[in-house]
């Protein structure tokens, strides 16, 4: 799976009952035994839960990269304490 590149935690539920998805609940209460109502809550629930697995994936990339970028800082800090502890051979006969 890609990386998502938004936080579904800032994310909005659409309201599946306004006019906007007046279409699909028709299909849905056609298609089946439901009433428009039930249509809107199916989508609802359906949003929430694809919603809700987002949430996992993001918050477990989140700490991927803060834990690759704190082995990244920690690297850096070993590699200038050599730097600072290394005496060079042509100094050492001074």
């Amino acid at each position: 799976m890609a990386d998502l590149t938004e936080d579904p935690h800032l994310q909005t539920c659409p309201d599946f009952a306004s006019t906007d998805f007046a279409g699909i609940r028709s299909d849905i209460v056609s298609a089946g035994t439901l009433i428009d109502p039930e249509a809107a809550e199916k989508l609802r629930s359906a949003w929430k839960t694809s919603n809700d697995a987002k949430k996992v994936v993001w918050d477990l990339q989140v700490q991927r990269d803060r834990d690759a970028t704190d082995a990244i800082r920690q690297a850096r800090e070993q590699e200038a304490e050599r730097e600072i502890f290394y005496i060079s051979p042509s100094l050492a006969t001074i």
